[in-house]
């Protein structure tokens, strides 16, 4: 095995989600707490050009709010429309 910066023995972890990256579709990682889900998922989408959201806690409303901040620079569209709920949003995803 070899070291890649921080990521000592986590080549399957990483190989595992650069395949599910690379299939499409909404993925959820889930693990013990503190066991590096974040820095795995950072690591790859900074790789990958991809986008890291870390949701928020409060209401369905909040929590769009904060997400359309956080990508409108990335998705333009979320710049100028606000969903109202979450279908929507992934409407205005695809």
């Amino acid at each position: 095995m070899t070291k890649s910066s921080s990521f000592f023995g986590r080549e399957e972890e990483q190989r595992r989600l650069r395949q599910a990256l690379n299939s499409g579709g909404v993925g959820v990682l889930t693990g013990r707490r503190r066991i590096g889900k974040t820095a795995l998922l950072r690591k790859l989408c900074d790789e990958q050009n991809g986008l890291y959201h870390q949701a928020v806690e409060g209401t369905p409303p909040q929590q769009l709010i904060h997400l359309c901040e956080e990508i409108r620079d990335r998705l333009p569209i979320f710049g100028d429309i606000t969903p109202k709920n979450w279908t929507e949003f992934f409407r205005l995803l695809s």
